[in-house]
């Protein structure tokens, strides 16, 4: 690869995916994409080398549109980072806060501020509006030029776009961090470093998965390998199936780790590796 790497993020420049994209890489060529899906489209069509993809909040819980997509298309993982999120309501410059009318942003970002939001009591409910990004929510309300909208996004974007901020770091809890997942559009592009400790995730089919899934964490339980994440997910389309992710702590092509998928493996109607990479360290 020649350059800096073409990195895909979903929102625009200046939000917590171009962030953790910028902290990751150092050096990098950003190609902003309004959706999840088109994040992932660009990484199947080569117009990026990796995507950043949020996967789970401290405070908002997982974003489930991601993991539906890891599931169902499961490009490489590349690594994981933990980014401290800090959230900001930013404004027109010289508009007072008792002004403002309407609130626009992620989804996830207005859930990891309600408790502030609420304070806003003069604010209808009805006026806190999700949109495709936290970045983008403050392109959006700069370009409308209407006074009384304000957007919630991080402290970079009020000076990106040349906005006042209001308030700072009014997420309900300070210990705010979201878990990105470096994605990569070529397998030959994942880490050959000898990492201090590593992790495996893997996404799987049962046919019934509240008997199941005790057997399969026996399986890992065996081999001394620790699971570290669980999470069941319903199979769109599907009536009463879903697919479940198990991440533990180890490599897939080791021996305990090999044995354990291959176990799993038989008692699946699905299994597919995720990608075994690099663990981060969970903030404190």
């Amino acid at each position: 690869m020649s350059g800096p790497p073409t990195v895909a993020i979903q929102g625009e420049p200046g939000c917590n995916s171009a962030l953790a994209a910028q902290q990751w890489f150092g050096e990098s060529c950003l190609l902003p994409c309004p959706s999840f899906s088109l994040l992932f489209a660009a990484l199947v069509e080569g117009r990026a080398d990796y995507a950043m993809a949020p996967v789970e909040n401290s405070l908002g819980g997982m974003v489930a549109e991601v993991w539906d997509l890891l599931a169902r298309q499961a490009p490489p993982i590349h690594g994981e980072l933990f980014l401290r999120v800090r959230h900001c309501l930013i404004a027109h410059p010289g508009v007072p806060i008792q002004q403002l009318r309407f609130i626009y942003s992620h989804e996830q970002a207005l859930a990891q501020c309600q408790r502030y939001i609420r304070q806003l009591v003069w604010i209808d409910p009805d006026h806190v509006i999700p949109v495709y990004d936290t970045a983008g929510a403050v392109k959006m309300v700069k370009a409308r030029g209407r006074r009384e909208e304000a957007a919630i996004a991080a402290p970079g974007a009020a000076a990106l776009y040349d906005m006042q901020i209001l308030a700072e770091d009014i997420q309900t809890d300070p210990r705010n961090h979201t878990r990105f997942l470096v994605l990569a559009a070529r397998p030959e592009a994942l880490p050959k470093v000898d990492a201090g400790a590593w992790k495996s995730s893997v996404v799987l089919v049962l046919g019934d998965c509240a008997r199941g899934l005790p057997e399969v964490l026996r399986c890992f339980e065996r081999r001394g390998l620790a699971v570290t994440k669980v999470e069941t997910r319903k199979r769109i389309g599907l009536p009463w199936e879903y697919w479940l992710v198990v991440e533990f702590r180890g490599r897939a092509n080791d021996p305990a780790g090999a044995a354990a998928l291959e176990e799993v493996a038989a008692l699946a109607v699905e299994s597919r590796l995720l990608g075994t990479y690099p663990e981060a360290p969970i903030p404190e």
